[in-house]
């Protein structure tokens, strides 16, 4: 496919039950569709495909698509002007078009198991906010309409909302699939930004539910049944807490993150990096310039119960953190070093990984040979190891790149030496299969990766320049060939493979010159030739990341099935895995909380102050051990009982004195005879009291007044209604698909 305007990356979409069937928008508001996984291509933004797409100045917007339960997918295509809308249940094959949608519809949001419903949030374009009156109430920027029979029908049902409103339909498993989430002012008529709630309706808000949860920041909500909240502690909202439920929004927890460094932090923002491992991994930002570039935090992840958080790596830089997808247990991220606990730099960040779940962490080891198969002469001892980039990093870089089928597989853009280099030209691709415990060089410069075939296709491609050439293997890096593909020269933009990174057709896009005129190319790279024999179960062998690491990972040494000939697995592949228990070794035990590691490699210390700890030795001198400081980390299935070694012991500063618990008075007589002068006081007024309201006519109507009486005074309490709602009844029922 060549056309004048450039792909979206965030808007390919393979839509068939067996990816053939995608789905492309270009910057122009264009849309084109494959049948055959790329191969081909469709132009469907012409008037004898969707019907008065002429009439609609730049097209398409956005398209949004959902698959529901029984395999059917929708998609929705919304207008350029916001409010047309073309509806497919079909892949593409039949287009139905509606103009009754309402007007500055940004965003669809599609029923998870009803396709003929879906969420449409209107809100004004910030042009037309600056003409509107002053006297504008800032509710009135934001209504959520329901949208039912694919998009025919739509009727408002909440209004009066704050510019950030977003809203979710409910994927727990024990609510009803109608339930919708949702933000809004905790009093709409008096709307103000800084007091927000978060409620809910089965019954598209004819009755709201209010969280119990106030000054909403933002939030989310994850399977199968975890909210996570972000609220404002002050009016400026320059401080936040999380707060986390686990039963669906019933209850919450206040997360309290431990002190460390003697002193309180404050803490500015928090971003949920991974839910993963039975662990909630946040991001608590402590200082962030201007720019939002040169950002700092602390890393800290939660317990299986999601209520005692402790600190996992400081001063990481934001962006910067990935789980190693395909293995339990392993870890890439970037931290900031320092001095003295002190930043030393922002430009001075290295790359570590953890294979503990976060109980301590490591520097990446370089490889011994560079592309060339030149000596790198990195060491560790040297004081040189390999960085990499993370999302942070600019477009300039390929990220750290791990896909959940791929097993022990990741590639990523870096460098060697003392921190990580920012200059683009300083940047090589390295890869590794064996879980990140050894890495190769695999080119000179940045690539982007791409990964097919559960891992049996690896495909590279120069992410700067124009080149006519691709690299890949087919046989875990022991081979790189190279693939031109024509005669024009392409500017790559990205390389794609349809979910689940099954299959062994790439997709690549970018720009090259026809004719002086710059056009975007989408091309299908097709590998069924490379591997011709699928593989059976002579072609595979088992790996473990301890074969290599000399460790096991939480307690227990997970084998794969890896394979040793040149085969492909088929979309049809399911990865075999099992795991033998190992017994404990220190590496099992995280610090608890209130303790860390103030290097890497450190054993864990007392950072907060805490009551219960022993007194220090007589002759204490720098730190003393306690036998708190350690826990087992969550998740972790080693063997306690056998020679298994003895939990590590934590260090406290000779300094760090507990506090004290309140001391007891032993005056108990003094006690007795305060209190039973109270109570003598106490009887002599009730007596004095009684003998008025006897004999004073003033005092009774004084009494009456105070406590009030059912006879002469009433209670009128009017319910501020929290969703301000059209009064026309919305007949639909669950299996609405029409």
């Amino acid at each position: 496919m060549e056309e004048s305007s450039v792909v979206d990356d965030y808007q390919i979409y393979f839509v068939s039950n067996n990816n053939q069937i995608v789905f492309i928008r270009t910057l122009d508001g264009s849309i084109f569709r494959s049948v055959d996984e790329g191969k081909t291509w469709t132009k469907q933004t012409v008037p004898q495909i969707m019907a008065n797409i002429h009439q609609v100045p730049g097209g398409i917007f956005q398209l949004f698509n959902t698959q529901v339960k029984d395999g059917m997918i929708a998609l929705y295509f919304l207008g350029a002007d916001h409010k047309s809308l073309w509806v497919s249940s079909d892949g593409g094959e039949t287009y139905l078009f509606w103009d009754t949608m309402p007007n500055n519809i940004q965003q669809l949001l599609m029923h998870p198991m009803y396709p003929g419903k879906v969420l449409g949030i209107l809100s004004l374009s910030i042009l037309i906010l600056l003409l509107l009156s002053a006297k504008r109430r800032n509710g009135d920027k934001v209504e959520i309409w329901l949208g039912t029979q694919f998009g025919k029908e739509w009727t408002n049902i909440a209004r009066l909302l704050p510019p950030s409103t977003n809203a979710f339909w409910s994927i727990f498993p024990h609510t009803s699939p109608n339930r919708i989430y949702l933000l809004q002012y905790s009093n709409p008529l008096q709307p103000d930004p800084r007091d927000t709630v978060l409620v809910y309706s089965d019954d598209y808000f004819t009755n709201t539910t209010v969280l119990p949860v106030r000054k909403v920041q933002s939030w989310a909500i994850y399977e199968p049944n975890k909210f996570v909240v972000i609220s404002c502690v002050d009016p400026l909202c320059d401080s936040k807490q999380l707060l986390i439920s686990d039963d669906g929004g019933d209850t919450f927890n206040l997360v309290r993150f431990p002190e460390y460094g003697g002193e309180a932090q404050d803490e500015h923002d928090f971003y949920i990096w991974e839910i993963s491992d039975e662990a909630i991994w946040t991001y608590v930002e402590r200082s962030c310039s201007r720019s939002n570039i040169n950002c700092w935090g602390d890393i800290f992840h939660s317990n299986a119960a999601d209520k005692d958080f402790t600190l996992s790596l400081p001063f990481s830089k934001k962006y910067e953190f990935t789980k190693f997808n395909s293995v339990d247990g392993i870890y890439l991220a970037n931290q900031y070093t320092t001095r003295n606990g002190l930043l030393e730099s922002v430009e001075s960040v290295r790359s570590l990984i953890t294979f503990n779940k976060g109980s301590d962490w490591e520097i990446l080891r370089a490889p011994e040979v560079d592309a060339s198969g030149e000596l790198t002469n990195c060491s560790i001892a040297s004081g040189c190891s390999l960085h990499v980039h993370g999302w942070g990093s600019g477009h300039f870089f390929s990220y750290f790149y791990s896909v959940p089928n791929a097993v022990g597989l990741m590639v990523a853009s870096g460098n060697l030496g003392q921190k990580l280099d920012n200059r683009p030209d300083k940047s090589n691709t390295y890869i590794s299969f064996n879980g990140g415990i050894k890495w190769q060089e695999v080119r000179k410069g940045s690539y982007i990766p791409e990964i097919g075939d559960f891992g049996g296709i690896i495909v590279l491609g120069k992410d700067s320049g124009v080149i006519d050439e691709l690299l890949y293997t087919v046989d875990d890096g022991k081979e790189w060939r190279v693939c031109k593909y024509g005669d024009n020269s392409l500017d790559i933009t990205n390389i794609r493979v349809a979910p689940g990174w099954k299959s062994r057709r790439f997709l690549m896009y970018g720009q090259k010159y026809v004719n002086n005129s710059l056009q975007t190319v989408v091309a299908q790279l097709n590998f069924d030739e490379e591997l011709p024999k699928q593989c059976t179960a002579e072609d595979f062998t088992t790996w473990s990341p301890k074969d290599e690491h000399g460790q096991c990972v939480l307690g227990k040494a997970t084998y794969y099935q890896k394979r040793k000939s040149l085969c492909y697995f088929g979309e049809n592949y399911v990865q075999q895995a099992t795991t033998e228990n190992c017994l404990c070794v220190q590496e099992d035990y995280e610090c608890d909380h209130c303790f860390y590691r103030k290097e890497l490699g450190s054993p864990c210390t007392l950072e907060c102050s805490v009551q219960d700890f022993p007194e220090p030795p007589a002759n204490c001198s720098g730190y003393y051990e306690v036998d708190a400081g350690y826990r087992l980390v969550d998740n972790d299935n080693c063997i306690l009982d056998g020679p298994h070694t003895p939990k590590p012991k934590g260090l406290v500063s000779c300094g760090m004195v507990p506090p004290k618990p309140v001391p007891q008075s032993n005056n108990s007589g003094y006690s007795i005879l305060y209190v039973s002068i109270v109570i003598l006081v106490l009887l002599v007024v009730i007596v004095i009291a009684i003998g008025l309201f006897r004999t004073n006519e003033c005092f009774q109507h004084f009494v009456y007044y105070a406590i009030g009486s059912e006879s002469d005074r009433s209670t009128n309490v009017t319910e501020n209604h929290l969703v301000d709602l059209e009064q026309n009844s919305i007949d639909l029922t669950d299996e609405d698909t029409q």
